[in-house]
């Protein structure tokens, strides 16, 4: 399974893909921007991007450990 994974990543440029969600959120975080960011949490906007952020941060670690 790890195998297909690590396949997986690398044939459709996980990591790249991820980091570049990241940063999208993050800036849109780092902006204050939220009025960009569509969702069905109007009030919620702003948790919610901490959380998307974390969870890029996450994947991104667990992509980049599974490719080493």
């Amino acid at each position: 399974m790890t195998d297909l994974i690590k396949k997986w990543c690398d044939n459709n440029n996980a990591l790249s893909r991820t980091l570049e969600m990241f940063w999208n959120c993050f800036e849109i975080y780092s902006n204050e921007d939220y009025e960009e960011y569509i969702t069905v949490f109007p009030d919620g906007k702003k948790m919610l991007l901490q959380n998307l952020i974390r969870f890029y941060m996450r994947l991104t670690c667990q992509i980049f450990h599974k490719n080493v």
